[in-house]
C-alpha cells in the first residue's frame, strides 16, 4: 500500500522545541510557527517566548496565519484542596482579513501539524481575535474541567496575576528584546531553531545530478565549496555559477533567501572544462569549448605540459581514441568529462596497415613479422579506424598510393609495400636502412605494437 502524500514538510526541530517547552522549566511557555511555500509547503519556527497568551498578542493580527502552542496554569478547587496543573493548547489562528483562498490552503494541514504538538487538552482552529480570546477558550475548556477552575493565562503561578485585563499591554519576554521588531533576513537565516538540514539536487555540467543535505542557512558561496570538494573538481568555486528557477544565485545569499525548497534542483554552470588524466596519472583541467576539436585540446595540452609534437599525443574517452578533426560536441563530450592522455615515444619508423576485412591479411602479417624481427620501435597506423584518418592521409600523400596496404616509412620517407619489404629483407638492404635505428637505445623495442582491432 502506497504511503499517503504529505501536505506539508515539518522539520524535526518543531517537535523538539514543543517538547522542550513541555518538559523543562526554562521559562518558555509558547511558540509560533508560520507556513512558507506554495505547492510545497513547509512549517517554519517563527517565535518562542515566556509568559503566556497575552505575551504573544503582538503577532496576532488581522492578516496573520499562525500555527502555535502555549501553556496555561490551571487552579482547580476540589473540596477543600486546590490543585495547580499546567495544560497545553494547540491552535491555528487566521486573521479576519486573511483571504479565504489562503485559509483553504492552510486548513488541510492542521491535522499533520497537530501531530507535532503532543499532550494538548485543546486543539482548535480560531478565526479572528475575538474567537481567540481567553474568554472564548475558557468556554471551550469548561467541558474538560472537573470542579471550579481558574486560569492563569500568564503562567505567573501567583493568584494575584489572574485578573490581568485582556487588553493590557503585555510585558516583553526577558529573552526576547526585539519583540516589536521584525527580524532581518540575515537574522532569520541564522536562526538555529529553524535550520533543519534539507535535501537539494545540483545538476552538474556532466548532466549528472549530485544530491546534498545542507541547512537552509548555507550560503551560495559555501555551497560552491561543498560542490567543488565532493562532487565537481573541474571548476573552482570562483568559476561556478549557480541558478535556481533560471535566476542567478548570489554568493552572499542563503539557500532560504534564494527560495530553494526541499529537493529543489540547482543548476551548475561555468566555463567548458575537460578533465585530463596524464600518463603519470596526474589530473589536469583544460579550459576549452564544445566547438573546439580534439586536436585543439591536444595542442593546448602539449603547450602547457611541454609534451612536444602533438602528433605523438593521443586522447581517449571511455577507451576510444578521439578523432582529431571532430569537435568535442560531435564526440559527445561534455564539460567535466574525463579524458585519458597517452604520449607515444618518438619513432622514426611508421607502418601503415588496414584491419578492415581479410583483403590485406596475409601480406600485412608477413611484413609485420619481418619488421618485428628487427626489434625497433615503430608507429602502427590502422587506416581502417577513424581516429587514424588524418595520419593515414598524411602517409598516403607521402607515398602517393591510396588504398594500398601495408606501407613502410622511415623518417617519413616511403620505403615500399609488402613486396618491396620482402625483397629488401632478402637482399639485406632493409638491415642497412634499419641498422642506425637499431643502434639507438631510445628506438629499441622487444615487442611490436598491436593494432586497434586485431591482436597480432
Amino acid at each position: 500500500m502506497s504511503e499517503k502524500k504529505k501536505n506539508i514538510t515539518i522539520p524535526k526541530s518543531i517537535k523538539a522545541k514543543w517538547e522542550e517547552i513541555q518538559a523543562t522549566d526554562n521559562g518558555l511557555a509558547w511558540m509560533l510557527c508560520t507556513v512558507e511555500g506554495g505547492l510545497k509547503k513547509s512549517l517554519k519556527l517563527f517565535k518562542t517566548g515566556t509568559g503566556g497568551h497575552p505575551h504573544f498578542q503582538e503577532f496576532i493580527t488581522d492578516t496573520a496565519i499562525l500555527f502555535g502552542g502555549f501553556k496555561t496554569t490551571v487552579y482547580e478547587e476540589k473540596g477543600d484542596a486546590t490543585s495547580v496543573t499546567d495544560k497545553f493548547i494547540f491552535f491555528l489562528y487566521s486573521g479576519e482579513n486573511v483571504p479565504s483562498f489562503k485559509k483553504a490552503q492552510i486548513v488541510p494541514t492542521f491535522t499533520e501539524v497537530s501531530t507535532c504538538f503532543g499532550n494538548c487538552v485543546l486543539r482548535q482552529i480560531f478565526e479572528g481575535k475575538e474567537d481567540f480570546s481567553t474568554e472564548s477558550m475558557e468556554k471551550k475548556l469548561a467541558n474538560l474541567d472537573r470542579g471550579e477552575a481558574k486560569y492563569d493565562w500568564t503562567n505567573g503561578k501567583a493568584v494575584g496575576t489572574l485578573d490581568i485585563p485582556e487588553k493590557s499591554s503585555p510585558p516583553k519576554p526577558p529573552q526576547d528584546k526585539s519583540l516589536k521588531r521584525t527580524p532581518t533576513k540575515e537574522e532569520a537565516d541564522d536562526d538555529d531553531g529553524d535550520d533543519e538540514p534539507m535535501n537539494i539536487r545540483v545538476r552538474l555540467p556532466t548532466k549528472q545530478t549530485a544530491k546534498l543535505e545542507v541547512p537552509p542557512s548555507t550560503t551560495v558561496a559555501a555551497l560552491k565549496k561543498i560542490i567543488n570538494a565532493n562532487h565537481y573538481k573541474a571548476l573552482g568555486p570562483e568559476q561556478m555559477k549557480l541558478t535556481y528557477h533560471k535566476k542567478k544565485m548570489k554568493d552572499d545569499q542563503s539557500l532560504r533567501s534564494a527560495g530553494v525548497e526541499e529537493n529543489g534542483l540547482i543548476y551548475l554552470k561555468g566555463p567548458f572544462v575537460v578533465v585530463v588524466e596524464m600518463p603519470d596519472k596526474k589530473t589536469i583541467f583544460v579550459l576549452s569549448k564544445s566547438s573546439q576539436t580534439s586536436n585543439d585540446v591536444r595542442t593546448s595540452i602539449c603547450k602547457t605540459q611541454s609534451l612536444g609534437d602533438p602528433k605523438n599525443v593521443a586522447l581517449f574517452f571511455r577507451g576510444k581514441m578521439l578523432i582529431s578533426t571532430k569537435t568535442l560536441k560531435e564526440q559527445h563530450i561534455f564539460s567535466g568529462d574525463k579524458l585519458t592522455c597517452t604520449v607515444r615515444a618518438e619513432t622514426r619508423v611508421s607502418f601503415l596497415v588496414s584491419t578492415y576485412g581479410d583483403a590485406h591479411g596475409s601480406n600485412q602479417n608477413m611484413a609485420k613479422i619481418i619488421l618485428d624481427g628487427f626489434q625497433v620501435r615503430y608507429e602502427l597506423v590502422d587506416g581502417a579506424l577513424p581516429e587514424y584518418k588524418d595520419r593515414r592521409n598524411e602517409l598516403f600523400a607521402i607515398s602517393g598510393k591510396r588504398g594500398v596496404y601495408p606501407q613502410l616509412f622511415i623518417d617519413d620517407k616511403y620505403i615500399g609495400s609488402h613486396a618491396e619489404i620482402e625483397d629488401l629483407n632478402e637482399t639485406g638492404e632493409l638491415q642497412t636502412l634499419l641498422g642506425p635505428i637499431q643502434a639507438d637505445p631510445s628506438q629499441k623495442a622487444t615487442k611490436g605494437p598491436k593494432s586497434g582491432r586485431f591482436d597480432w
